[in-house]
């Protein structure tokens, strides 16, 4: 059977599960990544996705201890909000995602060490998220260009939808206020493309790239 038939076979298997209807929660604990032991959310092969999401108020309080040594390192890091993986490949090889941390203007620094927080900061309770993508295995953390920060950030414990448009040669990001309003638009392009650029896995909420969570963060989506 061939790569795609597979693929086809194990979409149509788990499409149930892939659009929630009604509003659930996930926190990712203190010192893990994952909110949950299987990190599987199903398929997609539509052109345009979206969920709603609400990140709630300790996803803009979480910090990492002074004694870490690689704590700025940890607390600068994006975290993975939601997305999709594209032509039917690894999310490591090709995908993207909606990515987030808490307002860095928030945090006291010392060179590699978090040493606390900056007080009456004015993007307390404020997150910041970002167009992350991968592609043909460039990670975006080493290319800017697969890596671009909104110039809005998101409030906790407020309602934000996220859009994702696939395209043979780029993605485009969008985020919408609760009552539809577009409030902005990032586009991740200059790509080879493929031939299935909208088939692939979905991904979902997980905290880090090299570190865990430091207390536990939680988000919820409909």
């Amino acid at each position: 059977m061939s790569h795609t038939l597979v693929f086809a076979f194990l979409l149509i298997l788990v499409s149930t599960f892939i659009t929630p209807s009604h509003q659930k929660c996930k926190t990712v604990s203190q010192g893990n990544h994952y909110p949950g032991l299987i990190p599987f959310h199903g398929f997609k092969i539509s052109k345009n996705i979206s969920k709603t999401i609400r990140l709630n108020s300790d996803s803009a309080s979480y910090l990492f201890p002074p004694t870490d040594n690689k704590g700025w390192l940890c607390q600068s890091s994006w975290n993975k909000l939601w997305g999709a993986a594209r032509c039917s490949s690894f999310h490591h090889v090709n995908s993207d995602r909606f990515v987030w941390r808490r307002a860095l203007q928030c945090i006291e620094r010392d060179g590699s060490l978090v040493i606390g927080e900056k007080p009456n900061c004015e993007q307390k309770g404020m997150i910041e998220i970002a167009a992350y993508a991968y592609d043909r295995s460039r990670k975006p953390f080493q290319h800017p260009e697969l890596l671009k920060t909104f110039k809005t950030m998101v409030q906790v414990d407020v309602d934000y939808r996220y859009e994702l448009e696939f395209k043979r040669t780029e993605t485009i990001y969008r985020l919408f206020a609760a009552d539809g309003s577009l409030l902005e638009t990032v586009t991740i392009g200059d790509r080879v493309g493929c031939a299935m650029y909208s088939w692939g896995l979905l991904l979902d909420f997980y905290f880090g790239g090299q570190c865990p969570a430091p207390q536990d963060v939680s988000m919820c989506y409909k």
